[in-house]
């Protein structure tokens, strides 16, 4: 993918992706049980130059709530992030998709690929795919799924 007009292509998806979206995050066991669920508002906007910046809100129904900010910059077709919670890259797939793979900083042990998915200008789907390496795993890692349903 080469640069349009001076900017990567990983920006001109990102700016596909920018605006406010409202969605149901929820986390789903291996034998299936929904295990978290909440709500989220999720503000995306590329900045000026080679910056990123992404706002998390999550809302629960016991009246919980969490605000995480994911600043990031774009470097060779990537828009990488490395914050106190969490550390990562995203790249482009296509001209709508993209990979975000990232680890929490407080679970090392633990790697997640999320898989954004741009229907059109006001629905997008995330799927998170996460692999834990425990001592009583497999060599190659505990694998288990979390699927995200994004309703903007």
């Amino acid at each position: 993918m080469a640069e349009v007009n001076g900017e990567p292509p990983v920006m001109k998806l990102l700016r596909k992706h920018a605006g406010v979206w409202e969605s149901t995050f929820m986390h789903i066991s291996p034998d299936g049980k929904i295990i978290d669920q909440h709500k989220s508002v999720v503000e995306k906007y590329p900045g000026p130059g080679a910056s990123y910046m992404q706002r998390n809100h999550y809302f629960w129904d016991d009246g919980r709530k969490e605000v995480h900010e994911f600043p990031g910059v774009i470097k060779d077709n990537k828009l990488f992030f490395d914050t106190a919670r969490l550390d990562g890259e995203l790249v482009p797939t296509g001209e709508t998709d993209c990979l975000l793979m990232f680890k929490f900083k407080s679970v090392p042990d633990m790697a997640i690929q999320e898989m954004i998915h741009l229907v059109d200008e006001t629905h997008c789907c995330r799927t998170w795919q996460l692999r834990e390496q425990r001592q009583d795993s497999a060599p190659d890692g505990h694998q288990r799924g979390q699927n995200q349903r994004c309703h903007p």
